[in-house]
């Protein structure tokens, strides 16, 4: 009677396989540090405007217009000051409650910036204001921006939890 032999699978891993896996290893970790844009809320953002638009007409050209603003200012802000910011969201009524985009530059556009760092200083907004928010070609649409340390924005999104208004977050655009 034959007795059957048990085979190891032999795995040979070569050098350059491990070197790949450990370099997209450290690919995926040092990914998770970085901003990126977040395509959730740029759609919750256009969902809400939408809504509050519905009898304008120049909607559609408006919202191109509003959105190429931003879309500098997410870039600026990744580009310039990435390793400072933990998050950018669009907050205030005009995203909580929609904004007619005919009000532009009258209504209020307000962007809050979450620093990572444990405090804020003049220099440092006055800064990122230059960096991020100067020469935007923005003159028919105001941007405003607030800087919170991410220490403020976890006691303030601690407070509106507790008073279940998880609506006046605001938006997320930018996040790590």
């Amino acid at each position: 009677m034959a007795t059957r032999r048990q085979c190891t699978p032999v795995t040979n891993t070569a050098p350059a396989d491990t070197s790949r896996g450990q370099v997209e290893e450290l690919h995926v970790e040092q990914a998770r540090g970085q901003l990126r844009l977040s395509p959730d809320g740029i759609a919750l953002l256009h969902a809400r405007l939408r809504e509050a638009n519905t009898g304008n007409p120049k909607f559609d050209e408006q919202l191109q217009r509003l959105m190429e603003v931003l879309q500098t200012i997410l870039l600026r802000v990744a580009s310039s000051h990435g390793d400072d910011i933990d998050q950018v969201l669009a907050a205030g009524d005009w995203v909580v409650e929609g904004i007619d985009l005919r009000g532009l530059p009258y209504d209020e556009v307000m962007l809050h910036v979450v620093l990572r760092a444990g405090e804020q200083t003049f220099a440092l907004h006055r800064q990122i204001a230059e960096d991020v928010f100067t020469d935007l070609g923005d003159d028919d649409i105001l941007v405003q921006f607030r800087l919170e340390t991410l220490s403020e924005w976890e006691r303030t999104e601690s407070r509106a939890r507790a008073a279940g208004r998880e609506a006046m977050f605001g938006i997320t655009l930018l996040s790590r």
